[in-house]
């Protein structure tokens, strides 16, 4: 027991002695252990945690795509999903959950004025939850009976939003929050455990029937959903999407049209909530482990250096009767205590890259409410600690307990162990050159593919004086409800745009269906060509829809191309019209002029007439400019709740003058800010912005890692070779030439971990392959930018102590020896 004591003790004694060497060595490694541990709790809860769900393999989530491939997200309606439900009955449970994801619902607390409080929901089958094999943490989930017209509202809170947004306080359920643009009650029962995130971002979900009910009925519900469904045992996912397939093709009537063609796809729930960060978390996990790679590197370097200066102490203790085993056992208690003390503060440094990653994450990255510091960062970093006193610790200890006592103290200089640490040390700088370049390659990767996403034209000139404003009507308020209350709502939309026109500073105004980049929360629709066969899927396409305005053009700076734009005849009683963008008349008359024909709205539905063709934008889809149709508001069963602001100034005060005209024309509207177009920008770019930032940062890391570790091998080698330095200068070798044989020895070893990290950086390119846009894996710029950057500054790590070596004076070096 004495002895288990003692070896701590007198490790403490011996770091205490060399303070310096001590407070690099624990820095480091607490830099190296801290973003390992981080990345490690990041990266397991957000893309590769299991879901609180039952066999959560065996749950699936359906929808469609068109045969013409111009529409990838089919969901199904209301009414459809009972019925599809009969037709697997036995094979599969079924459920929806809505098509559009979540989105933002303003609440008030019963009988309060504040604020509406604004939570992302969706409305969900009442069985949603049994499906999915999900418990609650507190009270309940939706019941079937919930799921029925004319029952009393309810809601679930995810368990992000319940320890945000209420506090984590127990006592929230019963609570009641008001709607406001439903102008109902929604009684919360019950928190869900966290993780579960389907669909991506939800607060919070309620049954869809007494939400989604028109004039108490489901068949003009406005919403559709997206199919969940647990497999029974024998049921493949493969299957039920065939069943799909064949559910779709069973559509008679107009629906043919629509779903005759139509083609389901399948993915299983975990890797529909997190596959999509997957590739980059994959990334980002590796050039963790590299860096803690690099850091041991650099620390084993530095204590081997730390052992060749202690050879003479270690053999006389050999000399005096510590054996082999006691002399590692001392070692090892030193580099124990070494990692211990950088496993400490690597916990802090995980915690806080823990946080700040949480505060810069998009808010879409998948389950990122849910992460949170606590026991795991703990137990993450004590399992890099772990692995890092392997790496840093034993192999050290047991090369440098081999001294031959008598060598050592007997006057000859123990050249062989001293190259043979020399070697060791080049051989850990090669392995950091070649890590180091790998990862700065894939920094350099991802920097270049941002660049290419955000020089993405969006097809709207001045895009950062545009501002959009989401207007909501309050129902149940008198001025909007009723069986005409459309046709005041687009009245008010009206007036508030007049009233807005006549404010200084704002150039245009046109209202909007949907906010930009709103992905599935968008409107599509089936455009037919008048004379095309009833089930002619080729020609038949899906294009996002738009409702607005003839101001649309002077507030969005689309140009026109030719006919017309939409003008304010084009209303109610007019004939109906529309005009498309440039790819969506390609896509159904190539080679023609689309200016004059007339399309049906889906095979058999109304006739439209083409007037113009504009250019086309990235307004829906920011990576993906989809093809679009125009319609007149006046003219479009949705009326439009947002309004698009061209100002001549900072288009975020155009909030404050929607406010007060909307407040001129109605105390029943409703604004929710939404926000400039140079921040809803921002958003598609969220992530592969903070992937760069990430991946530039440990690229900063190991790069000042490998610097420094180089430096400290030439600048050893350097030391040990003084007398062979001061004998060639002394013998007539100029400075130029020592010099020149110092840095030439040290860039050798680098030029080989180049050579070496140029094949590892094409193989991490092939990683982040999945989130690069318009660069290659192997894309040479990237691969020779990051091979110049690290020659060029490992060329000056080694140049400094080269510089020293060629002006030592050879009388000195000898007189010294």
């Amino acid at each position: 027991m004495s002895q288990l004591w003692n070896d701590p003790r007198q490790a403490l004694r011996a770091l205490g002695r060399v303070p310096v060497f001590t407070l690099a060595v624990t820095l480091t490694l607490g830099l190296g252990i801290g973003l390992a541990a981080g990345t490690a709790v990041i990266a397991r809860a957000v893309a590769f945690a299991g879901l609180p769900v039952r066999d959560a393999e065996r749950v699936v989530v359906l929808w469609g795509s068109d045969a013409a491939g111009t529409l990838s997200h089919l969901p199904l309606s209301l009414t459809d999903l009972p019925r599809f439900a009969a037709t697997v009955r036995g094979r599969a449970e079924v459920a929806g959950v809505d098509y559009n994801g979540a989105w933002p619902w303003p609440f008030r607390a019963v009988g309060s004025a504040d604020a509406p409080l604004r939570l992302r929901g969706s409305i969900a089958s009442g069985n949603l939850f049994r499906v999915l094999g999900a418990r609650p943490v507190l009270g309940r989930a939706l019941r079937p009976e919930d799921d029925v017209i004319g029952a009393p509202r309810v809601m679930v809170l995810s368990h992000a939003a319940w320890r945000t947004q209420f506090g984590g306080d127990p006592r929230v359920i019963g609570r009641t929050l008001h709607a406001v643009v439903w102008n109902a009650d929604y009684t919360i029962v019950g928190v869900m455990p966290p993780g579960l995130d389907e669909p991506r971002g939800v607060q919070f979900w309620t049954a869809m029937a007494p939400t989604a009910a028109v004039n108490g009925s489901l068949e003009k519900s406005p919403f559709d959903v997206d199919v969940v469904a647990r497999l029974a045992p024998g049921t493949s996912p493969e299957q039920l999407r065939d069943a799909l397939t064949r559910f779709y093709h069973g559509k008679t009537g107009r629906a043919a049209s629509l779903f005759g063609t139509a083609r389901a796809s399948v993915r299983t729930l975990p890797t529909l909530v997190a596959g999509d960060a997957r590739p980059a978390f994959t990334a980002l996990a590796a050039a963790a482990a590299i860096v803690l790679l690099v850091t041991c590197g650099n620390v084993a370097g530095l204590v081997l250096v730390r052992a060749a200066r202690r050879r003479r102490e270690l053999a006389v203790r050999a000399a005096i009767g510590a054996g082999r085993a006691r002399l590692i056992g001392q070692l090892l208690a030193e580099h124990a205590l070494l990692a211990t003390a950088g496993g400490a503060l690597g916990a802090i440094v995980a915690a806080g890259a823990v946080r700040a990653f949480v505060a810069l994450a998009p808010a879409e990255l998948p389950r990122i409410a849910d992460v949170g510091v606590d026991w795991s960062v703990l137990v993450a970093a004590g399992a890099v600690t772990a692995v890092v006193v392997l790496l840093v610790g034993v192999a050290p200890a047991v090369a440098a307990s081999r001294v031959a006592p008598a060598d050592t103290l007997g006057g000859a200089r123990g050249a062989v162990g001293r190259h043979a640490d020399t070697r060791a040390r080049r051989a850990l700088i090669g392995t950091q050159v070649t890590l180091a370049l790998v990862v700065l390659a894939g920094a350099l990767l991802v920097g270049r593919s941002l660049a290419n996403l955000a020089a993405l034209d969006l097809g709207i000139p001045a895009a950062d004086r545009l501002a959009i404003v989401q207007l909501l009507p309050s129902v149940g308020a008198g001025d909007f409800d009723g069986d005409d209350g459309n046709t005041r709502w687009l009245d008010a939309l009206a007036a508030v745009a007049e009233r807005l026109r006549g404010t200084p500073g704002v150039v245009a105004v046109a209202p909007v269906v949907a906010p930009p980049f709103s992905g599935t929360g968008g409107w599509d629709g089936q455009l037919v060509p008048e004379g095309a066969a009833p089930n002619d899927s080729a020609r038949g396409v899906y294009l996002n829809m738009e409702s607005t305005s003839a101001d649309y053009l002077k507030v969005t700076g689309v140009p026109l191309l030719r006919g017309r734009f939409l003008t304010d005849a084009d209303r109610e009683g007019a004939p109906s019209v529309i005009v498309l963008s440039a790819r969506g008349a390609r896509l159904l008359w190539p080679n023609e002029d689309a200016v004059g024909k007339r399309v049906h709205m889906g095979a058999g539905g109304s006739l439209l007439t083409v007037v113009g063709v504009v250019g086309d934008t990235r307004y829906r889809d920011y990576f993906d400019p989809r093809p679009s149709l125009f319609f007149p508001y006046r003219q479009f069963a949705q009326p439009p709740n947002y309004l698009a602001v061209r100002t001549a100034l900072d288009p975020s005060l155009a909030l404050g003058a929607v406010r007060r005209a909307a407040r001129e024309v109605s105390t029943a509207i409703l604004v929710s800010e939404t926000g400039t177009m140079r921040r809803l920008v921002a958003a598609p770019l969220a992530r592969p912005r903070l992937l760069t930032a990430v991946l530039a940062s440990y690229a900063l890391v190991t790069v000042v890692l490998t610097v420094a570790g180089l430096y400290g091998v030439v600048a050893g080698a350097v030391a040990q070779r003084r007398r062979e330095l001061g004998v060639r200068s002394a013998l007539g070798a100029t400075p130029r030439a020592l010099g020149a044989l110092v840095l030439g020895e040290g860039f050798r070893v680098v030029l080989v971990g180049a050579a070496v990290g140029l094949f590892g950086a094409v193989a991490g390119g092939r990683l982040l392959a999945a989130t690069l846009h318009g660069v290659s894996p192997a894309d040479p710029l990237s691969l020779g930018g990051a091979a110049v950057v690290l020659l060029g500054v490992c060329l000056a790590a080694a140049a400094v102590p080269a510089w020293r070596a060629a002006r030592a004076d050879p009388a000195d070096v000898l007189r010294s020896e």
